[in-house]
């Protein structure tokens, strides 16, 4: 049986405890990202042309762009 209020507080403390590292080191995503250079994602960027950097980087890598060609025309 599974307990869906154990698995929801849980999933609650790990992001608290991500967001409260994140706050006492200063490393937040944009800047973690940048540390380890993932693509194009910089902290200068807004956020939507990280999405945007993001997006089309997996795509690339995984070559998703054929996949989502092929459900948008079905």
């Amino acid at each position: 049986m599974v307990h869906l209020d154990a698995i929801l507080v849980a999933c609650a403390m790990v992001v608290g405890f991500c967001v409260i590292m994140m706050k006492f080191t200063g490393f937040w995503p944009c800047r973690i990202a940048e540390v380890f250079q993932v693509d194009s994602i910089t902290c200068t960027k807004s956020f939507g042309e990280n999405i945007d950097s993001m997006k089309s980087w997996i795509q690339t890598s995984l070559n998703l762009h054929y996949v989502l060609l092929s459900l948008h025309n079905t």
